[in-house]
């Protein structure tokens, strides 16, 4: 568990984890210079969570480290302190890990929870791949970084940890590395809960999501040596672009937005209603983002 100012829901994310019905665990917690009241929230537990604290906040994906190099157990699962784990997800997934020693990542379907609404819906209403995941998480990575679980031993034959650079898309580029060559299970039972709210970081960083992704996607290049995934990295790269278009957009940016867009206006619907969009006064295209948002300007 890695924490910075997270005392808002703290409580309830360290105590699904004692909830588990899987008994043999450890809470790493890593405090990343919290100013809040993480710290006595944290310690106020017993020595099943080990609490340690950062002189001063760094990037998540260090952080992460820091709290990764202080694990003993063979699997390692990840739970960020404003989610929760239902009860039974180490238990089923340590399970899996049992009965196929060839897999290394086991992941799960789990719940939106919107902290505004009250409302709670299913990530994932179909099945999603098992086995060499590599290519399909490349078209549409579906991994919640609450539910993943992984062998020590995998993660300890890659060349780094997490990136000590990245905020954002730090599990993105671990868990892609990772899964170029390790087999992945997936449980379709909704085994935790994503709670969405106003200061989740992928809202409030959402300017460096294009620039992460760039380093990520040039990183995976330069894993698969062979080309084997060219395509799937080329169309990673425009899906990049489209999405900082949208970024622009959200930003009241139009005209960078349509630099980022034009050259790939063809590639979908979305990204010919964004290249329209674009030429829309910035105050219309503002009162239109919430429909755009949940998908209704290019369904």
């Amino acid at each position: 568990m890695n924490c910075f100012n997270c005392a808002r829901y703290l409580r309830e994310a360290i105590a699904s984890v004692y909830a588990q019905t899987y008994p043999h665990w450890e809470i790493i917690f890593w405090d990343n210079a919290s100013t809040d009241e993480s710290a006595a929230i944290a310690t106020s537990h017993d020595a099943r969570l080990r609490y340690f604290r950062g002189d001063a906040t760094v990037p998540l994906g260090a952080a992460r480290n820091l709290a990764l190099a202080r694990a003993a157990g063979d699997l390692v699962a990840f739970l960020d302190c404003d989610d929760e784990w239902l009860p039974d997800k180490l238990e089923r997934q340590v399970a899996l890990f049992e009965s196929r020693p060839e897999v290394d990542f086991v992941y799960s379907n789990f719940y939106h929870y919107d902290q505004q609404k009250g409302s709670r819906i299913l990530a994932h209403a179909g099945p999603l791949p098992e086995g060499q995941v590599f290519e399909a998480f490349l078209r549409h990575y579906r991994v919640g970084l609450l539910t993943a679980v992984a062998r020590r031993a995998a993660l300890e034959r890659l060349d780094e940890m997490f990136d000590a650079s990245f905020n954002l898309v730090e599990e993105y580029d671990l868990f892609m590395r990772l899964l170029y060559r390790s087999p992945a299970a997936y449980v379709a039972a909704p085994l935790a809960v994503c709670r969405i709210h106003d200061a989740n970081a992928s809202t409030t960083q959402r300017e460096n999501w294009t620039s992460e992704n760039r380093r990520v996607l040039e990183k995976l290049r330069r894993l698969d040596t062979a080309g084997r995934y060219a395509r799937e990295l080329d169309d990673m790269a425009v899906r990049i672009e489209i999405m900082a278009a949208a970024i622009d957009l959200a930003r009241g940016q139009p005209i960078s937005a349509r630099g980022h867009v034009s050259p790939h206006k063809w590639y979908s619907i979305k990204s010919f209603c964004l290249f329209l969009i674009s030429f829309l006064p910035a105050r219309l295209w503002l009162a239109l983002l919430p429909l755009w948002r949940r998908g209704l300007l290019y369904r």
